[in-house]
């Protein structure tokens, strides 16, 4: 089970990434990252 929740934070991650990374090519990460930052992740 420990497996399993590693397993989907790892997953969770590398998808947050891939997003974050997009919105950087579309040009709107900054204020994307800004507002990630002040909901407290």
């Amino acid at each position: 089970m420990f497996l399993f929740e590693v397993g989907l934070y790892r997953t969770h991650v590398e998808l947050g990434i891939l997003v974050l990374s997009w919105l950087a090519k579309r040009g709107s990460a900054p204020s994307t990252i800004r507002a990630w930052r002040s909901s407290g992740q």
